[in-house]
């Protein structure tokens, strides 16, 4: 798919030595002749200023040559010979994205909205999932979208019940039933341990993947401790 080659209003009132504003008043004329005469204009670029005020024009080849056809023979052929070396410039062929492969792009999207849907998915991660399949499944290189991603900034959540039990020498069960009785998470629909919206400060829940069974895995930070009441041991002394 080649892209269009366009021209700026500044770059032909250069171009010809006109002064920018009577560049600009020529456009005008000539788009709404064009108008009248039922032309499709979507295309034509327009840029304005805080105010509102044009700032320029962009024309894509046949309405520069068609601007410039009431110009003098002089300033008409600079304004087609700087066309043309923009032409050059552009490779003919720009690799596009197969529509296969768009909709299995849109499709991991969705998926990608789900999982930040999910009690303790912060958005970060739910992108970081999202574009990691996207990865997989379409070979698309998307190492410039995940430097857009935050920085992990936050508490490390690092610990699942069981490992948190064992720093107060309590079992996995009897640490998520405390930590269900302190309103931090409670059972879903499935049987599931899911966080509440206070538990949302203290953990994450993580995707993960293991013998052909995905879901999301609660990982804790170990401050959840003080809000437990639990105190972790202190180093023996000897």
């Amino acid at each position: 798919m080649t892209k269009p080659v366009t021209m700026s209003s500044r770059e032909i009132a250069k171009l010809t030595g006109k002064e920018h504003k009577n560049v600009l008043r020529d456009i005008r004329e000539m788009l709404d002749a064009l108008e009248k005469d039922g032309s499709d204009l979507s295309h034509v670029g327009e840029d304005k200023d805080a105010r509102g005020y044009t700032k320029q024009f962009h024309l894509d080849r046949e309405l520069t040559e068609t601007l410039v056809t009431g110009y003098s023979i002089p300033l008409r052929h600079k304004v087609i010979r700087r066309i043309h070396e923009l032409e050059q410039k552009v490779p003919d062929h720009v690799p596009a994205i197969a529509a296969d492969m768009q909709d299995t792009v849109s499709a991991l999207l969705l998926i990608g909205e789900a999982i930040k849907q999910v009690p303790g998915i912060k958005p970060g991660i739910a992108m970081a999932c999202t574009l990691g399949m996207i990865e997989v499944n379409t070979g698309l290189d998307v190492t410039e979208a995940r430097k857009a991603l935050p920085a992990k900034n936050d508490p490390v959540c690092d610990l699942n019940a069981t490992a948190l039990g064992k720093l107060v020498g309590m079992s996995g069960k009897a640490a998520n039933l405390a930590l269900a009785g302190a309103g931090l998470q409670l059972k879903n629909d499935r049987g599931d341990w899911e966080l509440t919206e206070a538990g949302r400060r203290w953990a994450e829940a993580m995707p993960f993947e293991r013998r052909g069974h995905a879901g999301y895995q609660i990982l804790w930070n170990r401050d959840v401790l003080g809000v437990l009441g639990l105190d972790e041991p202190g180093p023996q002394v000897a």
